[in-house]
């Protein structure tokens, strides 16, 4: 894993009500922000080469581009690890965050920095599992995803460039 494109990763959660906006919780490089507006989400997003998030392309990157700015992750690399996990982590029965806080209370508040930090623990899991496998394998995922939304920037966050050219392309 590039520690240096890991500290421009944006790891973003946000939790809406509708068309409301009503907790955005963000981690990147040592930086926490967690507050009930985007007022400093916007600067963080064009700080950063990488955003990730837990179900990232289906509801937070879509909310944010109506909220914000329909060109706000122009330029910048999705990576949603729920996506991920369901590939690389098949054997588990669900792909939900585990919320640690919710445990002893159901009832409980999602609280989308404690989520963030929770994406950011997923995502430190995936490279390993990914880089876990062989180079074939790899490139397999590479050629089939390597221009995807939610996927294409995982490549460059484990650090993988195929060797060569894959047959699969």
């Amino acid at each position: 894993m590039r520690l240096s494109t890991l500290s421009t990763t944006l790891i973003l959660d946000i939790e809406t009500n509708r068309d409301q906006l009503l907790d955005v919780g963000a981690l990147m490089d040592a930086g926490e922000l967690h507050e009930r507006s985007s007022v400093h989400l916007e600067r963080w997003i064009s700080k950063a080469t990488h955003i990730c998030g837990h179900n990232l392309v289906a509801h937070d990157a879509p909310f944010l581009r109506k909220k914000l700015r329909s060109d706000v992750f122009t330029g910048k690399a999705l990576v949603d690890t729920l996506f991920w996990s369901a590939l690389l982590f098949p054997e588990k029965p669900y792909h939900k965050l585990v919320k640690g806080y919710k445990l002893h209370n159901e009832d409980a508040e999602n609280n989308p920095l404690s989520d963030a930090k929770l994406c950011k623990q997923l995502l430190v899991e995936l490279i390993g599992e990914f880089n876990g496998l062989d180079d074939p394998m790899r490139a397999v995922y590479h050629s089939l995803l390597h221009d995807k939304e939610g996927y294409a920037g995982f490549f460059a966050l484990a650090d993988f460039e195929p060797k060569e050219r894959s047959a699969f392309v």
